[in-house]
């Protein structure tokens, strides 16, 4: 409900505009969540219990690290489906072309809410799982940088693919562990950043845009009829 209370007006809103939107929104509700009482203000709220499913709490990170992967292909099932509906051939549209895609008929506004209010479903179920991992919740869990990071896994990975996001996540998150183990743990950041700078300019759809489209080319190459072969009469 939340989701589409804010979704109407802001994505009105488009490119750019959209965008910087979305982080003074992210802005406001972290400066309110530090002055508000129900929030713990700047201490947030701590003592938060483990994951519990049907009963069963979750204490190990082994089993974290399951419960989540689960999580994320089960999010990417979801993504992979929706984008056989017409609403998801309705975003493709409003991907390429707005303009093109309202002169198709479609209904750009609801398009776009309704994914809007499925991803914010998807990331509060990701938030709920990183609160009862670390057992608090505070404001600087989620904070510009933190939305930052999110944004430079996107733009990595592939903005334009199901998979983008998990492929940029997993190539950030080990970069910042690498780094972490070698001693220089503030590096990562101005890396990722170089990262999507080079990705935005030789590799727009990403990593896994450039990994589809080579696929793609193979399989048209080996589907191709061998022409040195001789026709057979």
């Amino acid at each position: 409900g939340f989701a589409w209370t804010i979704g109407r007006p802001i994505l009105k809103l488009r490119g750019f505009i959209l965008a910087l939107a979305s982080l003074a929104l992210q802005l406001i509700l972290a400066h309110a969540a530090r002055e508000l009482e129900f929030t713990g203000q700047a201490l947030g709220v701590s003592g938060i219990p483990k994951f519990r499913v049907l009963g069963w709490s979750i204490e190990s990170d082994l089993a974290y690290y399951l419960i989540v992967w689960l999580i994320v292909f089960g999010f990417a099932f979801v993504g992979l489906n929706i984008e056989r509906t017409g609403v998801g051939r309705a975003l493709k549209a409003v991907g390429t072309s707005e303009t093109v895609a309202a002169s198709l008929g479609v209904d750009i506004s609801r398009a776009k809410l309704q994914m809007f209010v499925i991803s914010a479903a998807m990331a509060s179920v990701s938030g709920s799982l990183t609160v009862h991992y670390l057992r608090l919740m505070e404001p600087t869990v989620f904070d510009f940088h933190f939305s930052l990071n999110i944004i430079t896994a996107v733009v990595v990975g592939g903005l334009a693919s199901v998979w983008g996001g998990i492929t940029g996540a997993v190539l950030f998150v080990g970069v910042r562990e690498g780094l972490r183990a070698l001693g220089y743990p503030h590096l990562d950041t101005l890396l990722m950043a170089l990262a999507s700078v080079v990705m935005l300019i030789a590799l727009p759809n990403g990593i896994a845009g450039a990994v589809a489209a080579r696929f793609r080319r193979l399989t048209r190459r080996w589907s191709r009829p061998d022409e040195s072969a001789p026709a057979t009469q």
